[in-house]
Formats: structure tokens, C-alpha cells, sequence
């Protein structure tokens, strides 16, 4: 079976480009809840952003192609300069095939 979700830590970019919420989801959201949500938004990217009990969710990367956001997340990954910044990959692709 394929794996569609994938975590990356102290990776983020499109600073600033939240696709869905602005200003961030409620931290007390759980994972699995906000994989639901990037589904139905067609939003492949979740970052959670703060520190732990603390941390909003962000939506990112909807209407970019998948090429696009794994050459961003392979440039970016591990060099985000705050350390408690975790990015969610949810391959939209794969999941619907």
C-alpha cells in the first residue's frame, strides 16, 4: 500500500500563505482532524507552527502541482530556523488514484 502522509520537521515555506484559515487553526485540533480538513481543501501541506500545547495549524500549497511542493520540501526540509515547526505532506495524488 502507498504511503500518502508524510512529516517533515523544521520545514516551512510560503511563509504567510495560509490557504484556508488565515489566522491558523485552534492547536487543540487534533492531527488526524486536520488531515480531514486538508482532504476536503484539497490542501496537501498542514504545518503546525509553536511550541507543543501551543501550536496553531496552517493549511498551505492548494492549486500547486505535486512536482512543485516536493522540490520546495526538499530544498526547505530541516533548515526552517525555528525548531518546533513540523510539516504534514498529504499526497493528494496517490490518495485518490
Amino acid at each position: 500500500m502507498a504511503t500518502f502522509i508524510t512529516d517533515y520537521e523544521r520545514c516551512d515555506f510560503w511563509l504567510h500563505q495560509n490557504d484556508v484559515e488565515p489566522y491558523g487553526f485552534d492547536a487543540t485540533l487534533s492531527r488526524e482532524h486536520m488531515i480531514g480538513v486538508a482532504v476536503l481543501n484539497r490542501c496537501p501541506l498542514i504545518v503546525r507552527g509553536g511550541k507543543e500545547g501551543n501550536a496553531k495549524w496552517y493549511l498551505k500549497g492548494r492549486g500547486k502541482t505535486r512536482d512543485e511542493i516536493l522540490k520546495k520540501i526538499e530544498k526547505h526540509r530541516g533548515k526552517f530556523s525555528k525548531k518546533y515547526v513540523m510539516m504534514t505532506f498529504v499526497d493528494l495524488q496517490i490518495m485518490f488514484v
